[in-house]
């Protein structure tokens, strides 16, 4: 329970920092308030929760890859 937590808090805090440097979309910073709430609030441990934060995870990295500048 306290994994799904601290999960939930690095969801938050890296919306809240993809939404103060515009790194990232205005929609995947939404999806990771919900996510993240989604986290902080569950009661039990299901198998689509734990799917929940490393499908997040995947997006960020596929984001970051794609919107990264090209080499100089």
């Amino acid at each position: 329970m306290l994994a799904m937590r601290l999960a939930a808090i690095f969801v938050i805090a890296t919306s809240s920092i993809g939404r103060h440097t515009a790194v990232l979309p205005a929609w995947f910073i939404w999806l990771g308030c919900v996510v993240g709430a989604l986290l902080l609030l569950a009661a039990t441990l299901s198998a689509v929760l734990i799917l929940v934060f490393p499908a997040w995870v995947l997006t960020l990295c596929v984001l970051l890859l794609v919107r990264a500048p090209p080499p100089a």
